[in-house]
């Protein structure tokens, strides 16, 4: 498949994810073919865990040191709040981040107010994949809230 040039719609509908940036499927998942790109994901719910990696992680597994990308995140138009960090988001030069490497499930948000919200990942450097998104709509996590740190 080739890649595509995607832009945001102006309507998103809740339990989809949308892409802007020029992407390509690789695999089973979507790969980040030339930065910048985004991903939005409308939801309901107070916790957001994605499904990601890396296209350099996938060509090196050989390789003991994993290649990574970062990327920024956002909770309704806003950098995320580090009171909200999942346990693979972090603060990286004043902006809240995470680093992704190998293919794997990340959580990214926990503890948001419930209700629709929409989260996005920002990636500067192309190679990220999206493969999908899960969520927990509990009122209260039972997870101790982790505390941020810079990196």
């Amino acid at each position: 498949m080739r890649p595509a040039n995607l832009s945001l719609p102006g309507y998103r509908r809740e339990g989809h994810f949308y892409l802007q940036g020029t992407w390509q499927r690789k695999g089973d998942g979507l790969q980040l073919v030339s930065a910048p790109g985004h991903v939005v994901v409308p939801f309901m719910g107070t916790d957001l865990h994605a499904i990601l990696g890396t296209l350099a992680a996938l060509e090196a597994r050989q390789v003991s040191h994993q290649p990574f990308t970062r990327v920024v995140l956002y909770l309704d138009g806003e950098p995320l709040s580090p009171d909200l960090y999942g346990e693979d988001a972090l603060m990286h030069k004043g902006k809240p981040t995470a680093r992704i490497d190998t293919p794997r499930l990340y959580t990214l948000m926990r503890r948001a107010v419930h209700g629709l919200h929409e989260f996005e990942i920002r990636a500067n450097d192309p190679g990220l994949v999206v493969y999908g998104f899960s969520f927990e709509s509990c009122l209260a996590s039972a997870k101790p809230t982790p505390q941020p740190q810079e990196v």
